[in-house]
């Protein structure tokens, strides 16, 4: 599980700096403490949890940690925790273009993609999944905060963890607990 988006005070301020205009940090400018409230708390406390449960969590994410990510063969699934901002997603060294982001995905590859995105464009999603057809490509196509989708994530390994469920089948019955009012039953 690889996070993209600032996940440090620091990482904000570097953000705010020198990120995109609509990258995920910007809609907090200049109010450290609602990031870290909104953001930085719930990542620290669930994510901690979430690391008990046996995910690897990898901050800092860029793009080619992301690419990285799949060569583990013990990974089932990569998860790709960001922000999609209608053009690119961002990873923390650069934002990636859909092309960027379809090349960083091995090829031939047959895990489970997860896109931790917000409403990911159906270009995004159909490029994908034509360019890496071995791959099972998720997403929920609903706008969440980031405590929202670690609860999801917490909830889904935790339901893992006791070893009666399968990756697919238990995404994708979680994505109707969590998201259906919000609009993001469709994958």
């Amino acid at each position: 599980m690889g996070f993209a988006i600032p996940t440090t005070v620091e990482e904000l301020r570097a953000s705010w700096r020198n990120g995109p205009a609509d990258s995920f940090a910007q809609r907090f400018k200049g109010n450290v403490a609602k990031y870290q409230a909104q953001v930085i708390e719930p990542y620290e406390r669930i994510g901690a949890h979430i690391r008990r449960l046996g995910v690897r969590i990898v901050p800092h994410l860029t793009l080619a940690g992301y690419s990285a990510l799949f060569n583990d063969p013990k990974t089932h699934a990569v998860i790709l925790f960001s922000h999609w901002s209608g053009y690119f997603i961002e990873f923390r060294d650069e934002p990636a273009s859909i092309e960027a982001l379809i090349q960083a995905v091995p090829e031939p590859h047959a895990r489970i993609v997860d896109l931790c995105v917000c409403q990911p464009s159906e270009e995004l999603i159909m490029r994908l999944r034509a360019a890496r057809m071995q791959c099972q490509i998720l997403f929920i196509d609903a706008k969440a905060t980031p405590l929202l989708w670690l609860l999801f994530y917490r909830d889904l390994f935790r339901l893992l963890r006791s070893g009666t469920s399968r990756y697919l089948r238990t995404w994708s019955e979680l994505k109707l607990a969590f998201f259906q009012e919000l609009g993001g039953a469709k994958s």
